[in-house]
């Protein structure tokens, strides 16, 4: 599909590889496949280098910090843990009205 501002360019691909594309692509889809994954790769790139500026920051979050919460399971059972202590609260304030 033609949109406004599209400009036509030449291109070189290794045989090997147009032939492994043509066997996953139809011909009539070659242009779509290539545009979708030129964005792919672009959207790729800006993240890294998003990630670049922003710096290798980690979250708050250090696990040493919080060796109770080691696995998945350790986390679920906080979680659940803090919503029942939420709930109860709730409960008790509603009560008290």
């Amino acid at each position: 599909m033609k949109h406004m501002g599209d400009k036509l360019i030449t291109i070189r691909i290794p045989g090997d590889i147009l032939t492994e594309m043509d066997s996953h692509v139809l011909e009539g889809d070659r242009n779509s496949f290539i545009i979708g994954l030129v964005r792919q790769e672009l959207d790729r790139l800006k993240r890294l280098k998003k990630k670049k500026i922003t710096g290798k920051k980690k979250g708050v979050f250090v696990d040493t910090g919080y060796p109770e919460l080691k696995t998945l399971e350790d986390i679920t059972n906080w979680a659940k843990k803090r919503r029942a202590e939420f709930a109860a609260s709730k409960k008790d304030s509603h009560s008290e009205k």
